[in-house]
């Protein structure tokens, strides 16, 4: 009975590992997975997995003890599957109250950003077969009826999953890996999908609309109020008035439209979409003037 207890104890306390797991350790868990019978626990190792505070980095090392844990214990892909549907509904709804501070915004767009790479990985490993969780990500990253500010915090997200998932989920090959494949450095080929190519072609569609209809709605706005602001901050230079609310307005502008078209430009790349001049930071010119009126 004593044995009993101390193995038990000792198992519960190996199972604490599961709630940090990175390349480095990952080694060191398979083994216990395979010298172990965490079946009693498996619910509370679920849970430390997906709750854990992991990095993107380590997405791959989750997913390796996900996939053992799978082989062993039966129905840990239902069990694992509604356990992380669950919590990312729980922060989703989390993400209705404004966050406390710039940190707090970077902390939980980071966080969604894991979240969201773990459950598409998961669905690629096998760890639940249902297309529809993914599409219904998607989906709600790019839906017409979001807020504009709602927007504003999915594109970021929508980029970053699409650079790492866009050619494995819906067979879209960036602009460089055309390139390549054009000029010889790299051979024709066609990575195997879980989607029919006629729901690729759809879901392309669904994208591309997203971008001309959206993406580049808000950029021909934010355009026109960084022109505008550029203008009257033109003014203000000429006049050696650089520290006043409007200068300060106008860079804070100009650095939250520079980050936009960078995500246009890097999206576009991605997605073999055409880039609008107007996703060029070069297109103001007034600092130049101001600075060639200074040399006269």
């Amino acid at each position: 009975m004593d044995f009993e207890r101390t193995k038990f104890e000792y198992i519960q306390k190996s199972s604490k590992k599961f709630s940090k797991i990175t390349e480095e350790n990952k080694k060191e868990l398979l083994e216990e997975i395979e010298k172990y019978n965490f079946s009693k626990i498996i619910d509370e190792i679920i849970k430390s997995i997906i709750e854990s505070k992991f990095d993107f980095r380590d997405v791959n090392a989750i997913i390796l003890i996900l996939s053992e844990l799978n082989q062993i214990y039966e129905k840990f892909d239902v069990k694992y599957s509604d356990a992380l549907k669950k919590h990312i509904a729980e922060f989703n709804e989390s993400l209705k109250f404004p966050p406390k501070n710039e940190d707090d915004e970077e902390r939980r767009n980071t966080r969604r950003k894991n979240l969201l790479r773990l459950q598409i990985e998961s669905y690629l490993y096998g760890l639940f077969n249902d297309f529809g969780i993914i599409r219904d990500l998607f989906v709600s990253l790019i839906s017409p009826k979001n807020p504009k500010d709602q927007f504003l915090q999915d594109f970021p997200v929508l980029v970053n999953l699409m650079k790492i998932f866009g050619e494995s989920l819906f067979g879209i090959k960036s602009k460089s890996v055309k390139k390549l494949i054009e000029i010889g450095e790299i051979e024709i080929y066609e990575l195997s999908s879980m989607i029919p190519k006629n729901q690729m072609e759809k879901y392309y569609s669904g994208f591309k609309d997203y971008y001309y209809k959206l993406v580049l709605v808000y950029l021909e706005e934010e355009n026109k109020n960084l022109s505008e602001m550029e203008k009257k901050n033109y003014e203000n230079m000429k006049k050696l008035d650089s520290n006043n609310e409007i200068n300060q307005a106008y860079q804070k502008q100009r650095a939250f439209y520079i980050k936009y078209i960078n995500l246009i430009n890097e999206f576009a790349e991605i997605m073999n979409f055409d880039v609008p001049d107007m996703a060029n930071e070069k297109i103001f010119r007034y600092e130049e003037q101001k600075k060639n009126e200074m040399v006269i």
